[in-house]
């Protein structure tokens, strides 16, 4: 039961990828006239939109203008573990002397893109958007690219789940280079990726559409996690008192027992396979 319970997780967040994937390249209007967009992992687009290479419509990496009152005040340092994979967001700044972290480490500022580029943090959707910051930037790990888009063409949280998008994630996984463990994309490559930009209009109707379709889908995959969870309590309490002999199983048909038993030790949920995600691009 605990392991049918992992599989619908899995089935719930690959849809979700889905869907994402499916508004960031080809809109919300099933109806709209489409278009050839000529770059292969877009695919088709519809007809009123721009193709464009990120450099385009972002800063890659910008120099960071900042100033502080004096060295010792405390800045925003975001290391790479303090970034939520699962839901592309930060979990929590650490805050450092200016004079510790001011070089060596990543600049951005507030409102810019980061996205891991260093295995496996990329393949694991490492991007966040850079909240509202006390001196208006903050520094990171070495390992993060900064986009700073140009808002009147391209909305930061658009770019985010443009970057968040499983099948660009698979694309940079084939270009990435370096020896096991410590391969990375470049910066260069992202800059030159061509990807489909709507009207600016648009691009707010998508975010706020994608915005309510992943609250739903994060509270139910939340409440699915959360029987899991009661269940693992549950069924560990019964292994216990079954081995200490406080619940007597002798009339209880051994199959259920082992049943039970096996789904006690599950730790992992098993590889699932599963056409959704690519059924939907």
């Amino acid at each position: 039961y605990i392991r049918n319970k992992r599989k619908l997780v899995k089935l719930l967040e690959d849809q979700k990828q889905a869907i994402i994937h499916q508004a960031v390249t080809r809109g919300l209007n099933p109806d709209v006239l489409m278009k050839n967009s000529g770059v292969e992992w877009l695919g088709i687009i519809p007809a009123h939109w721009d193709v464009r290479k990120i450099k385009f419509v972002s800063r890659v990496n910008p120099k960071t203008q900042h100033s502080t009152p004096n060295w010792k005040e405390k800045i925003e340092f975001l290391p790479m573990e303090n970034v939520d994979e699962k839901i592309g967001q930060i979990k929590r700044f650490n805050l450092r002397p200016y004079e510790e972290i001011s070089s060596g480490y990543t600049s951005f500022s507030s409102s810019d893109v980061l996205f891991a580029k260093i295995t496996p943090c990329m393949e694991n959707g490492n991007c966040v958007i850079v909240p509202e910051l006390n001196f208006g930037f903050g520094f990171g790990s070495t390992e993060f690219i900064v986009f700073s888009t140009f808002s009147k063409v391209l909305k930061k949280e658009y770019l985010h789940f443009i970057l968040r998008d499983k099948k660009l994630r698979l694309l940079c996984e084939q270009f990435m280079k370096g020896s096991a463990g410590q391969k990375r994309i470049s910066p260069d490559f992202l800059a030159n990726l061509k990807i489909a930009i709507p009207p600016i209009d648009e691009q707010g109707e998508i975010l706020s559409s994608l915005f309510s379709m992943r609250r739903n889908f994060d509270q139910l995959i939340a409440k699915v996690n959360d029987e899991i969870l009661i269940l693992q309590e549950f069924l560990t309490k019964l292994k216990s008192d079954i081995v200490t002999g406080k619940l007597d199983v002798s009339e209880l048909d051994i199959a259920l027992v082992d049943t039970l038993i096996d789904d006690i030790n599950i730790d992992e949920p098993e590889d699932l396979e599963t056409d959704i995600f690519m059924e939907e691009i």
